[in-house]
């Protein structure tokens, strides 16, 4: 009954569409994906994020086969300082693509199972001029609204961004990016299910001038895209949006029954560090370590874990203390998994949530690392799956500020290893530069599922 309603509505849905004045504005060709999106209107859930994009959404993922999720992305970032409201599966962003050639992906994502869907696009249509320099703005609005559309149809909430634009767009560019966000804006506000994210403020100089767009200093490299720091204060505005479209969702351990002998749900030796003390130090660290658990602070650093009772009584949490004194220096908090614990077929997820609580400019980021590696085909292979990752080159700038975050890898399915070597889980506490700053690590759980709903 429930999937026949949501087929009636989403085909009353079409009807308005079709006839609509943004129907109008766009290409033929998005009115046959906007039918495909209808047949696509099945039950979502808005926990699930997909991107259409350009480069700033193929951003969310630093690698091709997106196992590591990327700090210089605001969505990424909105799902850490959530509390891991949503997780993010595949993702469709393409280096250069104009909103035009956007469109040609819409089918990849719609088929996914994600309820949420983030477009983040423009910018390119106006630093091209297509299709003139005087309708990109229009243009590139009404293609986004196709796409929002086509989203909306096949049951999903949709977030669009505003551009924010790019350092050296001329000042036809900005009038025809300030026509854009207009279009956007007049469009979001009538329309349900469809919202409008503008971090114009939170990250572009606001005394940059009347035709010119730039963004804060530190927030950005190359004038076009975010690093961490900007991408940070970028997800600062998605937030509170995130908040009201997506339910809240238990992630953390809350017990301390989760252990390997109790089902093998939870893979890690105690992941609530509820023993505080007899664990290993290794490298510069000092201090006390949980039992099971390895400190480990690079060279010349100064690494100094303790153990304080944790605030909600789920067993301990884990403080840390990391002076850098270099780009690339790290801290790490990390355990092996018992052989035995761990099988091929799994599907597998880390999960932790840390706290800054003495914030640093050097800070590049907190990184999430689950590590598998076994003989497959004859030969020692390895899978890195992360959340978190950025460069911890100089420049290289994280969040400035104390905040919370919840790190969840991507689950994945251990691969089907003839031999088991290892498989492991690491904090990592980076720096870009010679600084101090202060963490609480409030678990490490490594969870076995049932399925990978985001894989």
């Amino acid at each position: 009954m429930r999937a026949m309603m949501a087929r009636l509505i989403a085909f009353f849905l079409l009807l308005t569409f079709a006839a609509s004045p943004i129907a109008a504005q766009i290409d033929p060709s998005a009115r046959g994906l906007a039918v495909q999106a209808q047949a696509l209107a099945i039950g979502r859930d808005a926990r699930i994020a997909t991107v259409i994009a350009d480069s700033r959404g193929d951003a969310v993922y630093i690698d091709p086969a997106q196992y590591a999720l990327n700090m210089r992305s605001a969505l990424v970032w909105a799902k850490q300082l959530s509390g891991g409201r949503f997780s993010i599966g595949p993702t469709f962003g393409k280096s250069g693509d104009r909103t035009d050639q956007m469109m040609a992906r819409m089918p990849q994502a719609l088929a996914t199972r994600a309820g949420l869907l983030y477009i983040i696009a423009g910018v390119n249509d106006l630093a091209q001029n297509y299709p003139t320099a005087t309708t990109s703005g229009a243009t590139a609005a009404g293609n986004i609204i196709a796409m929002a559309e086509m989203g909306r149809l096949a049951g999903i909430k949709v977030i669009l961004e505003a551009e924010v634009g790019a350092n050296g767009l001329t000042a036809a560019q900005v009038s025809q990016m300030n026509e854009l966000n207009i279009r956007l804006a007049d469009y979001v506000e009538g329309t349900p299910n469809v919202y409008l994210n503008d971090a114009r403020s939170a990250v572009m100089n606001p005394t940059a001038g009347a035709t010119t767009v730039t963004f804060k200093p530190g927030f950005s490299l190359d004038g076009t895209h975010e690093v961490s720091r900007g991408s940070y204060y970028h997800a600062l505005t998605l937030l509170p949006l995130i908040n009201q479209i997506v339910p809240p969702r238990s992630v953390l351990t809350r017990t301390g029954t989760e252990l390997p002998g109790n089902g093998r749900w939870q893979l890690l030796a105690n992941p609530i560090f509820a023993t505080a003390t007899g664990g290993t130090l290794s490298g510069t660290a000092t201090g006390t370590v949980p039992s099971g658990w390895t400190a480990f602070g690079s060279a010349g650093t100064t690494a100094t874990f303790g153990t304080q009772a944790d605030p909600e009584g789920v067993g301990n949490n884990v403080t840390v203390t990391c002076q850098w004194v270099a780009a690339g220096d790290s801290c790490r908090l990390f355990q092996t998994v018992g052989s035995a614990n761990w099988l091929p077929g799994d599907i597998v997820q880390a999960v932790t949530q840390i706290q800054i609580t003495a914030a640093s400019p050097c800070l590049a980021a907190t990184r999430l690392e689950l590590v598998t590696v076994g003989t497959l085909n004859g030969s020692a292979t390895g899978f890195n799956y992360m959340d978190g990752y950025t460069a911890t080159t100089t420049g290289s700038l994280g969040a400035d500020q104390p905040y919370t975050a919840t790190l969840m890898t991507r689950p994945f399915t251990v691969p089907a290893y003839t031999a088991k070597s290892y498989m492991a889980a690491y904090v990592h506490l980076e720096g870009s530069c010679a600084g101090t700053a202060s963490f609480v690590i409030r678990q490490m759980p490594i969870r076995r599922r049932l399925s990978a709903p985001n894989g």
